[in-house]
């Protein structure tokens, strides 16, 4: 094979060292090492047989008609191809990979004579036009961030084949498609039940839609699809339990990869009617109808808020974008991605959004970056983790349209950390009026289906010199004033209630969509910590940041085997000692009898060469006593 090689520094004008096509001397491989080369004005195009590299120089194509680029190999460009709207053939009959380090845009795409070519690693290629032969094929693995962008789908033809990888393990996701297909051909390669054509039939409906004619957030909203031979509409979203296994004999692994193939939806796509809802402030399921990311700001919207939520199972937890401020980066969203859109007070039968292209600019609703006002705070513990937010953009004290609502996870087990609004409604994002003119205080819910250590950090934080935020622990009187990366600790003794479960045949139902503290029943610790942000931060006397009070926490776990964790809170530092003793009050151990600052801590147990039983934990403070009883199961 023969390579082609501009290597001698420079840029250069293409001449017979590359022949034009026809000649029958097409170089097999062109490089490009050190040099930059243009086709100028030639009006013939040039083919390689194999791979063309752009590594060490650019490629500008022919500035007028004729001069196009034919590729039989790969073509890989880290330099830059200025297309200047010429065409590109991928002619080669076998597989091809284009690999553009950005966007690849500015040109017209010809895949042909049984060609198989795969954007893979990222990266948007943008043709003006396309045209795929039949037999060829045109993959666009979207798992990689790579997208398809193309100018004008209407006057384009071929159909489009598009991969997206589910990842993590089994559990609820939201999806849509890019292309025209129905439900049956979308689910064709994961398990589905309970529906006319699924793989089992009788069992528990494991694919729904949201119901748009709802005003309400229960979880009867949700329902089943219509059946396999039904169309997947474009734009229109639906959640899916997707299982580790796929049929009953062979075990499943993950990632799972959904493969579509068809015509591409309308890059411009109208939701209205019966496919929005019209109830004020009520919720639509729908999806990206594209191959390319799409950012929520570039949506035209009437009578729907800025608001846009979408499911991100590693959370487990709602993203959501509020069009300034939120963990959905810039409301941006992925091909193969369904997501929540909100109807306003005045929703009624004129409310629609139409969807259109990522163009990489989104129209930004909030303020310039420089001039945000934020918060974002962050729960983990337990493998799991919640976030919430303020903005400070035009908010209202009460309620606005740009207040967030929290939505529950689709998870039997979950972190959730909100704040709680007058009426009782739990806030994703708060937002609030730009130039805060007094002291506002809201709950704020930190709570897990998990019990255990559990830590609160304060992730982003730019509000104005003046300012002060803080953070209330009520069950101990400390207080910690928020700046970026403060981080503490604390001990949730009781969970909050699991509302889901996720059985193999028959999962139940995914939940109601809105939390509300009125409608959440033997909730402890939901409420321990308030926050308050003041303009004035000098008109907040100053108080200690340590426990105000001697408390011993309940161990965690309990009933244990063989360890546990003891939790003591101390308003001073001094010496203090924790011992076990059994039923008969016979001391067995000595966990700690050492000094400790105030503040609060946590003691290991090791009940390895006990027998099981009930143990009473002693904590010993000066001439304060405090005990617990826990129990160890072997």
């Amino acid at each position: 094979t023969s390579t082609l090689a501009y290597d001698t520094g420079g840029s250069y004008n293409v001449g017979a060292e590359w022949p034009v096509l026809g000649s029958g001397n097409d170089p097999f491989n062109v490089v490009t090492v050190s040099s930059s080369i243009s086709f100028d004005t030639a009006t013939a195009p040039r083919r390689a047989a194999g791979n063309i590299e752009l590594t060490g120089g650019g490629l500008e194509l022919s500035t007028v008609f004729g001069g196009d680029l034919h590729v039989g190999g790969d073509l890989t460009i880290v330099s830059g191809l200025f297309a200047n709207s010429r065409a590109i053939f991928f002619d080669g009959g076998g597989s091809s990979v284009i690999s553009p380090a950005n966007i690849l845009d500015n040109f017209f795409l010809f895949v042909e004579d049984n060609t198989e070519l795969t954007l893979s690693d990222g990266g948007t290629i943008a043709p003006e036009e396309f045209n795929i032969q039949t037999g060829s094929d045109l993959i666009i693995r979207t798992q990689t961030g790579s997208n398809f962008q193309p100018q004008d789908v209407s006057s384009s033809n071929g159909e489009i084949t598009f991969e997206y990888q589910l990842t993590g393990n089994a559990g609820w996701r939201t999806l849509t498609s890019p292309v025209e297909t129905t439900y049956g051909q979308f689910f064709n390669d994961v398990w589905t039940q309970g529906f006319t054509g699924s793989n089992y039939e009788p069992g528990d409906a494991n694919v729904f839609f949201w119901d748009p004619t709802v005003a309400g957030n229960d979880e009867a909203d949700w329902e089943v699809i219509p059946g396999a031979s039904a169309v997947f509409p474009a734009g229109t979203g639906v959640l899916a339990y997707i299982w580790t296994n796929d049929d009953y004999v062979t075990p499943g692994t993950w990632p799972k990869t959904l493969q579509q193939k068809g015509v591409l939806n309308p890059f411009e796509l109208t939701i209205d009617g019966a496919n929005i809802n019209q109830n004020p402030e009520s919720f639509t399921l729908v999806g990206n109808p594209t191959g390319s990311t799409i950012a929520s700001g570039d949506f035209s919207r009437t009578n729907i808020t800025d608001n846009v939520w979408a499911w991100d199972p590693s959370g487990p937890a709602y993203v959501s974008y509020n069009g300034a401020t939120g963990d959905l980066t810039g409301g941006e969203i992925r091909p193969f991605q369904a997501f929540f859109i909100e109807s306003d007070a005045a929703a009624g039968t004129t409310t629609s959004m139409t969807m259109d292209t990522y163009s990489g600019s989104g129209t930004f609703y909030g303020r310039p970056a420089e001039e945000q006002r934020y918060f974002r705070l962050e729960l983990s513990g337990r493998d799991m983790k919640s976030s919430t937010w303020f903005s400070f953009d035009n908010g209202e004290y009460g309620k606005d349209e740009r207040d967030v609502a929290k939505l529950y996870p689709l998870s039997n087990h979950f972190s959730l950390l909100a704040t709680v609004l007058d009426d009782g409604s739990w806030i994703d994002i708060n937002n609030l009026p730009y130039d805060l003119s007094q002291d506002i205080t809201f709950p704020l819910i930190a709570t897990s289906t998990r019990t255990g250590e559990h830590t609160i950090t304060v992730t982003d934080y730019d509000l104005p010199a003046e300012w002060g935020a803080y953070i209330y622990d009520n069950k101990n009187g400390a207080r910690y004033i928020l700046e970026e990366g403060l981080s503490f600790d604390f001990f949730l003794e009781e969970a909050f209630p699991t509302l889901m479960n996720d059985e193999l045949i028959n999962p139940t139902n995914p939940t109601r969509l809105k939390s509300n503290l009125s409608g959440i029943q033997n909730v402890v610790d939901n409420t321990r910590f308030s926050i308050m942000i003041s303009p004035l931060a000098t008109d907040i006397p100053e108080e200690s940041t340590v426990p105000v009070s001697f408390e011993l926490a309940q161990n965690y776990p309990n009933p244990f085997n063989p360890t546990t964790n003891i939790s003591f809170s101390l308003p001073e530092s001094s010496n203090v000692r924790l011992e076990v003793y059994n039923v008969t009050g016979q001391r067995v151990a000595v966990v700690l009898n050492e000094f400790h600052q105030a503040g609060v801590h946590t003691a290991t147990f090791n009940a390895e060469n006990l027998a099981s039983g009930i143990y009473i934990y002693r904590l010993t403070l000066d001439n304060q006593v405090l005990t617990r009883k826990m129990t160890l199961i072997k």
